[in-house]
């Protein structure tokens, strides 16, 4: 997945905004206290002919979204999943996430800039509502550019907690500058006893070559793997 939205400069002025992501200088926010926060993930397929006319539609009025909640990030599909977009956000509680929608459905700006014209151009939507594993603070990532990628792996649920100690194994041997572990969260609603894991990578080129070097492969420990890049 390439990050295509910088969350930290929706507040600004849009002509600042719209320079930014010209240049594709693309950050990650970082929560001080991620263990207490929740997150929702976030996944809309759009019809092929619409996707380049639902981008430009984001980056001019996605401002409107960023003004009620926080924006973890917001990258779009390569592999694994054609004409997708993904954002992760932060919410304090389940009452805050239902406090924010409301205020969105009684935002008229956002109404009629944004969600009238977009839901047009969907296909599809899906959403997992994910907490972070205790053990590992979601990271920032102030380089710009990156590819990144979303791992999801399940396993069912006698053999959860062996799947948590095993990943946090392979997670501490592949975690280094080269490969830079993000977040990695467990879902509460969606897909049950799913790991979530967030890596950036500075090319495809480089992943490629660090999974083919690495010994131990987050793939095979659960009973079900897929990944979007």
């Amino acid at each position: 997945m390439a990050a295509w939205l910088n969350p930290r400069r929706f507040q600004s002025a849009r002509k600042c905004y719209l320079q930014l992501s010209c240049q594709h200088r693309h950050q990650l926010h970082t929560s001080n206290c991620n263990a207490q926060k929740m997150y929702e993930l976030r996944t809309y397929s759009i019809q092929p002919a619409e996707f380049g006319n639902f981008l430009k539609l984001t980056q001019e009025q996605f401002h409107l979204r960023t003004a009620h909640s926080k924006l973890l990030g917001y990258w779009t599909s390569e592999l694994g999943g054609l004409n997708q977009v993904v954002h992760i956000w932060e919410y304090d509680t389940f009452q805050h996430r239902t406090n924010v929608r409301k205020a969105l459905a009684d935002d008229p700006q956002w109404i009629s800039n944004y969600i009238s014209i977009m839901m047009k151009k969907l296909v599809q939507q899906d959403n997992v509502v994910m907490f972070p594993l205790p053990w590992y603070p979601i990271q920032s990532s102030n380089q710009q550019g990156g590819v990144y990628e979303l791992q999801s792996i399940s396993s069912s649920a006698s053999k959860y907690s062996n799947l948590e100690t095993n990943v946090k194994k392979t997670v501490s041997s592949q975690n280094n500058d080269s490969s830079k572990l993000i977040g990695i969260w467990k879902t509460e609603h969606g897909p049950l006893d799913t790991m979530f894991l967030l890596w950036r990578f500075n090319d495809l080129d480089e992943r490629h070559n660090i999974k083919k070097n690495s010994k131990d492969s987050i793939a095979e420990l659960g009973d079900y793997y897929d990944a979007l890049i």
